[in-house]
């Protein structure tokens, strides 16, 4: 069976610099699980004492592996949206209720990307590549940018001036009509309004918003990482 994977937020590449430490790395898994059995219990392998170089390039793997599994998700969150327009009548629950959940789902999502580097900047300094007195810089230097995305959640999630105010109210009113068991028709031309139309404006207009959003955090993440490899083949 095949799986789709959806691709609008580019993930960040593991630095090719380390790539060779990485066949250690495979090796040191694979003698830790015939020493030990698998990590049922703990989910954790025991490498033991590793090379510098390895120790280097774990970091960067732990790094780049969590900021690409937030990706990941960005992207499910993304293909959900642009869905929704199509599949709404299969899937449980209200229309409108799924697509705002998308919306808090993709946030809440996308604030890991402060928490992982958060961590990610005290073990840099534990490995000396910033100063310890730096850290709590470099983590403001971050969160200030998150600017556009805290201006972007603001204005979703009151409804202006992204949503135009018109398709926040039509998805709104409309979805309170389906809960009445309620048709909407226009007023002027006696139509009646489509969930699957007021999704499909909404719902492309928010998934292109949060596709630009995140492949702008990608390049920040892909900036940084180059950072830190250059600071840690110095310090070698």
């Amino acid at each position: 069976m095949t799986f789709l994977r959806p691709r609008e937020i580019q993930e960040v590449e593991f630095p090719d610099e380390f790539v060779p430490m990485l066949h250690e790395v495979s090796t040191l898994c694979v003698d830790s699980i015939r020493r030990d059995g698998p990590p049922i219990e703990s989910g954790q392998l025991d490498l033991g004492v590793v090379s510098e170089s390895v120790d280097t390039a774990l970091f960067f793997l732990n790094w780049v592996s969590g900021t690409n599994q937030i990706i990941k998700n960005l992207n499910i969150v993304i293909a959900d949206m642009r869905s929704l327009p199509v599949m709404f009548r299969a899937l449980p629950g209200m229309p409108h209720h799924r697509f705002y959940l998308l919306v808090l789902t993709y946030f809440h999502e996308f604030y890991r990307f402060r928490e992982l580097y958060s961590r990610i900047a005290k073990s840099a300094a534990l490995r000396g590549y910033i100063r310890s007195d730096s850290v709590k810089t470099a983590r403001q230097a971050f969160h200030d940018t998150f600017g556009s995305t805290i201006e972007l959640r603001n204005t979703l999630v009151h409804g202006s001036p992204i949503w135009s105010g018109r398709r926040h109210f039509d998805l709104q009113y409309l979805g309170d009509c389906w809960e009445l068991g309620r048709e909407l028709r226009d007023k002027e031309t006696g139509r009646v309004v489509e969930m699957r139309d007021v999704l499909q404006e909404i719902c492309q207009h928010t998934a292109s918003a949060f596709r630009d959003e995140g492949n702008r955090m990608s390049l920040v993440m892909k900036a940084l990482v180059e950072e830190y490899v250059a600071i840690a083949k110095n310090s070698d």
